[in-house]
């Protein structure tokens, strides 16, 4: 989706502004998320944001499906809230 150059470039300001290397990236999705909105502006977060959720959803296991409104943030909540969901009896 992102050309090598502007995915280069957002790890770069991600790890030297805000100490955050592509280990440490599923544990800040806040802090990525409110950079991918300064960075690209609202529309731009959101395209790159379901992007990611689809990537992190594929690589849970789980299905993914683009709901209206909806932020990174909103899909992480999802798919931990899917993930520790109990069985039904």
């Amino acid at each position: 989706m992102l050309g090598q150059k502007v995915l280069t470039a957002l790890h770069t300001v991600l790890e030297q502004k805000y100490d955050i290397t592509r280990d440490k990236l599923p544990y800040r999705t806040e802090t990525v998320s409110q950079v991918l909105e300064i960075t690209l502006g609202v529309p731009g977060a959101k395209t790159v944001g379901n992007h990611i959720a689809e990537k992190f959803y594929r690589k849970l296991g789980l299905a993914f499906h683009s709901q209206e409104g909806y932020t990174l943030l909103d899909y992480v909540e999802v798919a931990k809230t899917t993930i520790n969901r109990e069985p039904a009896p």
